[in-house]
Order: structure tokens, then sequence, then C-alpha cells
């Protein structure tokens, strides 16, 4: 079969810009340690495609005109801090993994998740979530749901320095955070590793 263009080898290692000289090789020539890096890329790019759509899909939500971005609504709804600060919430199934880091890792965009009776709230600290590490206890919140609706919400206990270990976030007496003080709570990473997690219910 002749070849499509001049000097094209059918057989040659197709060039990946990478600058990653395993990249180069045929199917069938990675060893392990080339196949996990391989797998690592590839599912940091699809967490990259996800936030992006997720991202487009908040600002094509409602015109620019008639929804400012700090009003914007997530698929749960948007959380008000007292100081301000306020965030879009967005629900994910935490079995799913991409998905949550996809909805975290997205500006204005707080991970909403479900489990056991409990409901976990998320962001990144360096987006603004810092926020809860001023939160103490008896500071307050308000959830929109974006129908009308809201319910105000006071923090009860506030942990500095609870830990992950294998998927789990415990607090400093060694208990599972999803089930600590109350069924909402709300967690950001620290500078150091650790997690701020705080505990909140809804003011009657």
């Amino acid at each position: 079969m002749n070849s499509p263009l001049p000097g094209y080898d059918e057989s040659a290692p197709r060039k990946v810009h990478t600058g990653m000289n395993f990249l180069w090789k045929r199917a069938g020539q990675y060893d392990q340690g080339e196949k996990a890096v391989m797998k690592q890329i590839f599912r940091r790019i699809s967490a990259a495609v996800s936030a992006a759509a997720l991202t487009f899909a908040l600002s094509a939500a409602a015109p620019a005109s008639e929804v400012k971005a700090e009003d914007a609504m997530g698929s749960g709804g948007r959380l008000y801090f007292s100081n301000g600060y306020s965030v879009a919430l967005n629900w994910a199934d935490p079995y799913d993994a991409y998905t949550v880091q996809a909805v975290t890792d997205a500006w204005d965009s707080a991970v909403e998740e479900s489990w056991g009776g409990s409901t976990l709230i998320a962001d990144h600290a360096y987006q603004g979530f810092s926020v809860i590490r001023s939160m103490g206890v008896g500071s307050t919140v308000t959830i929109a749901d974006g129908w009308g609706g809201s319910a105000t919400y006071v923090c009860i206990s506030y942990y500095s320095n609870a830990y992950w270990s294998d998927g789990t976030t415990y607090l400093p007496d060694g208990r599972d955070a999803w089930y600590g003080d109350s069924s909402l709570w709300m967690k950001t990473c620290n500078a150091d590793g650790t997690n701020t997690v705080s505990y909140w219910v809804q003011a009657w």
C-alpha cells in the first residue's frame, strides 16, 4: 500500500508533543510506570475539560445582564456567609471522584455531596473557602435554593486540624467527619495538609 505522503512510514512511532520521550513509543511498548503516568495525564485532562464545561454551564445559565456573577446559582443553590462572601453550590456523587474534583476546581463553585445522612460542602481555600477558618461557633450562613427559598444555619463546632487519610477525613478525636456533630459540615484544606472542618445546624 502506497504511503499517503512522501516519506511517510506507517510503522514509525507517532510523535506526541509533550516533552516526554516515552510518549514517542507505539502501543504495547510501555512499561507499567509509563502507563500509570499516561493514565494520570489523561485523568487530569478529563478533569480540566469537565471543569471548563461546568464553568461554561454556570456562566450560560442566564444572560449576564440579568444575573450578576455573585448571584449565580449552582445545582444546589448558593451559599452566603455573614461576612459577605458567597459561592455557588453544585451537587456531585461522592463516589464520582472525577466530578467531585472538577466541581471543586471550577471557580465560584463549591461541591455539595451527601452520604450516610450527612451533607458536605467543600471547596479550595485559595478560591475563597478559607473563609470558614474565620467562621467559628455562633457564625451564620444562608443557603438559597435558587427557587426563592432559603435557610439559615449556625455553626455549632469547629476543628482547625482535622486530617485526611485513605480517602477519609477524620476529626482530631479520631471520628470519621461524615459522622460528626451534625448532618451539615464544611471543609477546606490548610497549608500544612490538615483540614478545617465545621458543623452547622439550621436556625429556626
